[in-house]
Order: structure tokens, then sequence, then C-alpha cells
């Protein structure tokens, strides 16, 4: 009998043990880790004048204007035009929210913002994991893959992005697709869009893909999605950026005057010239080494989920199109 009661604390014990290493809690140990080393990346860099005078140049000026509640403009932005309103550049309805850390964090204030962004998708990617797996050890790892992988550690090095806070939600949005709470999964599809006004493309591509794959359980979903995105594009890019914009073709970070000069040319030219419009994805050393670094960090995973997939397409179609080396 004693034997019996000590081999049961004992297997208490271990499982208490197990618990405290890959419970809910343990989750919070990647963070810190993480938290260091971006601040090593991003913040000590900027606090040591290396860090760059484009994005997060335009930006922190953009930054303060709005924690002063003036116009946001730029003298930053282009030496051939003004950046009378910054939503003549990009949309992005979250910045405005973050200025106002301005007053606490300074000029670092928004790759505070970006690291904490990251956070977040780290925990929606735990969840999701966790979700099909229901195991802690499966989900944690999932979360250190995600810290680990190069695009985040690209987005800390070359300061501060404003899509990266709309991307951090793509693991709730999947997260909260596939756990069926639509509050939330439409409360973080709209978090998403607010992100920036060119996320609306990745928007649709997922929820048409949703809606093709889905519509028998969840067509709700998937038409929610796709309506929102595709409401929010044509908002933004049919009225809102060519009214603010001061480019002469109207938009500024219009970046694919070889394919066509608005989304409709676009469209035409992939549909009459396929495969040319393919062949825009390799024709440069930077587009392979891109399509390389994502293949060998786990890219060819998302062939196994469609709508995945979907998420990820539209990231190399802006980026591998583009006539902007910058973005490949």
């Amino acid at each position: 009998m004693y034997f019996k009661i000590n081999k049961t604390l004992l297997s208490d014990s271990i499982s208490n043990i197990k618990k405290n290493i890959f419970g809910e809690t343990s989750i919070i140990i990647p963070i810190f880790i993480f938290i260091v080393f971006a601040y090593l990346q991003s913040i000590f860099h900027h606090l040591n004048y290396f860090s760059n005078n484009w994005d997060l140049g335009f930006h922190n000026q953009l930054m303060y204007k709005w924690a002063n509640f003036m116009t946001p403009s730029s003298t930053l932005w282009n030496p051939t035009y003004p950046m009378n309103h910054c939503f003549g550049d990009h949309v992005t309805l979250l910045m405005p929210i973050h200025s106002h850390l301005y007053w606490i964090f300074g000029s670092s204030a928004l790759l505070v913002v970006q690291i904490l962004y990251m956070c977040i998708g780290y925990i929606g990617m735990n969840k999701l994991v966790f979700h099909f797996t229901n195991n802690h050890l499966f989900s944690i790892s999932s979360g250190v893959l995600f810290f680990l992988h190069y695009s985040i550690w690209a987005a800390l090095f070359f300061d501060e992005h404003d899509n990266v806070y709309g991307m951090m939600f793509l693991p709730w949005i999947f997260y909260f697709y596939y756990s069926k709470k639509f509050k939330w999964f439409a409360i973080s599809s709209i978090l998403f869009l607010m992100g920036r006004d060119d996320l609306a493309i990745t928007g649709i591509a997922i929820g048409a893909m949703c809606l093709m794959l889905d519509y028998k359980t969840h067509l709700k979903y998937s038409v929610t999605l796709l309506s929102m995105s595709l409401s929010y594009f044509i908002l933004c890019h049919y009225l809102i950026i060519p009214t603010l914009s001061t480019a002469p073709s109207g938009y500024a970070a219009w970046r694919f005057n070889h394919l066509g000069k608005n989304v409709p040319e676009v469209a035409l030219y992939i549909a009459t010239n396929p495969i040319d419009f393919f062949s825009y994805f390799i024709d440069q050393p930077a587009k392979l080494e891109k399509l390389f670094y994502f293949i060998y960090t786990g890219g060819l995973l998302v062939f196994i989920n469609w709508r995945i997939f979907a998420a990820i397409i539209p990231t190399f179609l802006i980026t591998c199109l583009s006539d902007s080396l910058n973005l490949w």
C-alpha cells in the first residue's frame, strides 16, 4: 500500500512537471527570449543610430504628427512630389492608434509596437496548432519556429513595417475560423485589414479559397472575409488613395507599370499572358533566393492546406511582380 501511494504521488509529480513545462504558462518563456533578441536586433540598433531613414524615418514623422493631431504629411517620402497625407500612399488605420505611444517610447514607439504584434502572432499560432493537436509541446514548438522564421528577423532588421501589424492576425483568423467563433473571427479580420490596405488582397484570396473548399461548413465565415476584403480594397484603391495621392499616376505605391497602369489592366495581362506572368517569379536571382528561403523554412508545407497557400501567394504576387528590387 505504501508503495502504491508513493507510486501515485510520483506519477502525479511527473504529470505536474510536464504540465508546468509544456502547459499554457510555458508559452510565455519563448516570448521573453524573443523580446530580448528582438530588442537587440531592432530597438538597440535604432538607439545607436543604425536604423534606416526610409520606412522608420518617415513613419516616425507621421507618428509625431498623428500624436500631435496634425495632418499626417511627410517631407521624407519622395523628392519629386510631396506626401500631403499618408493615406495617399497606404491606408494603415492602426498607425494613428499606435502613434500616441510616442509620448511613452519616443522615436522607438513603432519598433516596440512591431515587436508586440509579433508576440500576438506567436500566441495566435500557438492556439491554432493546439486546436488541432491538443498538445502543448507541439503548439509551443510551432510558436518557436514562428519566432525563428527568417521573415520575422528580416522585418526587425529593416526597421518598421505597418503591414506586419495586420499579418500577425492571420493565425488568429484561422484559429477562430476552425474553432467556429464568428464574432472573434470578424474582429480579427477587421484588425487584419486595418493593418494596411494591400492586405485586402490576401483577405480576398483566403476568403475565396475557403468559400470554394468549405462552403458547406463555413459559408458565413468565408463570405464575411471575402466581402469585407473586397469592399475595403475597392474603398481604398478607388476612392481614398487616388483622392489623397499626389503621385502623377494617382498611386504612390504602384510598382507594376510593366504589367499595367491599374488592377484591371494587370488582371487582363495575367489572363492573356499566363506564361510571361509565371516567369516573373523566377526571372531574377533575388527572386530565386526569396523562393529558396521560403521553401527551406517550411514553405512546401503550405500545399498541405490550400487555405494557408491562399494566405501566402498574394505576398509573392506583390513582391515578385513588382518592378522594385527592394521588394524582391
